[in-house]
């Protein structure tokens, strides 16, 4: 079964609270989810109560996008943040949580961690986590999965020549899809309203999870647009 969800992250700029946003996202047809926090203080005041874990459950994935903003470095510092992601997976199941490589400093130490990583290609700002070869080269050095970011991709590459051989080197280890578009030029626009959206549709597969991130300030009719066009994409 495919598995289709939201970022909840695409709504960051809407007035829903968290629990509400996962309401919705699994009202539209979603059966994964991912709780994306931007700052280590977004992780840190993140309470899981019996009524959030009661609506993750309805649920078949549950993934987590680890903060990446304000200069967050994952190295001998990252106790905290670290320590949170462990007591969140102590009571949720969590498939996956999404690294990005840029603020990695130590692979050593989070892969000592026991947590279910998963490192994702970077788009056309960064300086690191963007080409085939260095993910070939985590592959062989570490245990971690990969996320493929499929906008990530096209920036660097509108031929997706560059995708193609980025899921070459995580083949086996793809565990997640990020899915998103461009829109007159803005990048993590919703898929079904994307200039691009072709280039990205023909790199989708139903057998590995793909987590929605447009972000456009998106409505509850706009996120179930979204789910609906990707359902009829991959035939489920």
């Amino acid at each position: 079964m495919a598995h289709i969800g939201f970022s909840t992250g695409a709504m960051h700029m809407s007035y829903f609270p968290l629990e509400e946003k996962i309401k919705l996202f699994r009202a539209v047809g979603c059966n994964a989810v991912e709780l994306s926090f931007g700052t280590l203080g977004v992780l840190r005041e993140f309470n899981i109560t019996d009524g959030l874990l009661e609506t993750l459950s309805k649920y078949e994935l549950v993934t987590i996008h680890a903060p990446w903003a304000e200069g967050m470095r994952y190295d001998k510092n990252s106790t905290l943040a670290i320590n949170k992601l462990k007591e969140i997976c102590s009571v949720q199941k969590i498939y996956g949580i999404v690294l990005h490589p840029n603020t990695v400093d130590d692979y050593t130490l989070i892969e000592k961690s026991g947590l279910p990583f998963l490192i994702e290609n970077m788009d056309n700002r960064a300086r690191c986590g963007t080409h085939p070869s260095e993910f070939e080269k985590m592959k062989q050095d570490y245990n971690f999965g990969f996320v493929l970011d499929l906008q990530h991709a096209y920036m660097h590459d509108p031929t997706m020549q560059i995708a193609m051989e980025l899921m070459e080197a995580m083949e086996g280890r793809i565990k997640e899809f990020h899915v998103s578009g461009e829109l007159k030029g803005k990048p993590h626009s919703l898929l079904h309203h994307s200039d691009n959206s072709k280039m990205i549709i023909g790199m989708l597969r139903s057998d590995i999870p793909i987590i929605l991130e447009g972000n456009d300030d998106n409505t509850p009719n706009e996120i179930k647009e979204e789910v609906d066009a990707v359902k009829k994409i991959l035939n489920v």
